[in-house]
């Protein structure tokens, strides 16, 4: 998977600021952080990374390498190539699966963890679609390319409250999409994208920058409060894409929580 460490050039041996492994949600890639990444320097060494098919990776023919187990495996390299034993994470919807996936599967290398909105990371496993429905939407993406990928409801071109330059970079992003990874992504990643019944396990602290105008997240939002040791929430006036439409709040309370936790 491509990383891309903001402001290398400036890093520091002994810098005492810890790093910030940022993935992004479904169709965008690392262009979905980078508005937030010069206020949030001066707190972090922000890190991001593009998945299958998305942004800057490839787009591998072999189906194992779209395994969460794979992809988490991924994450914990980069970790090892950047020389440090641990981290801040950062996930959004389809993205905070693999960074609440990778908290539970190598807790010792995770400070703190921040997620926003995310049905398929909170869902009961089996609520979201089975295996046929998933198959069919593969072979759909397989026979029509970018105008199936353009037909998927969180195309970044269905949504209605982001500004115009921020939408025009979205949409373009989510058209470069590789079709063929996002069959597979169907097929084999998202039965096992959810973490509900892992909850419990979830080791460090977590905050959850909640987009309150997503109704269908709300309930999950509950469960998330009630079943994750030591989370913390926070209700945005936003809808599913929380720091998209309100960054300096996203940026504000990010912060904020870093330095109640200590982490800066």
């Amino acid at each position: 998977m491509a990383s891309h460490v903001w402001r290398q050039a400036d890093w520091q041996a002994q810098d005492p600021r810890p790093v910030l492994f940022m993935v992004h949600g479904m169709l965008a890639s690392h262009r979905q952080w980078i508005r937030h990444l010069d206020r949030l320097w001066p707190y972090v060494r922000p890190v991001m990374v593009d998945l299958w098919g998305h942004g800057d990776s490839p787009a591998p023919d072999d189906d194992a390498a779209y395994r969460m187990a794979h992809a988490v495996a991924q994450f914990d390299g980069i970790r090892e190539q950047l020389g440090i034993e641990r981290w801040l994470l950062c996930g959004h919807s389809f993205g905070a699966c693999f960074s609440i996936r990778y908290s539970i599967t190598y807790p010792q290398h995770v400070m703190g963890q921040v997620f926003t909105n995310s049905l398929s990371g909170l869902s009961p496993p089996g609520t979201l679609g089975n295996d046929a429905e998933r198959a069919e939407r593969a072979a759909d993406l397989l026979a029509r390319g970018v105008a199936a990928v353009r037909d998927m409801r969180f195309h970044p071109s269905k949504a209605s409250r982001l500004p115009q330059e921020v939408y025009d970079d979205l949409v373009a992003v989510a058209d470069r999409t590789n079709p063929q990874a996002l069959a597979r992504i169907t097929r084999i990643t998202s039965p096992e994208l959810t973490a509900n019944p892992d909850l419990e396990r979830i080791q460090c602290p977590t905050l959850l920058l909640n987009g309150q105008w997503e109704r269908a997240f709300q309930p999950l939002r509950d469960e998330a409060a009630r079943r994750i040791n030591d989370l913390e929430v926070i209700d945005l006036p936003a809808g599913h894409s929380v720091n998209l439409e309100q960054a300096e709040r996203f940026e504000n309370e990010l912060i904020a929580w870093l330095q109640r936790r200590n982490f800066v």
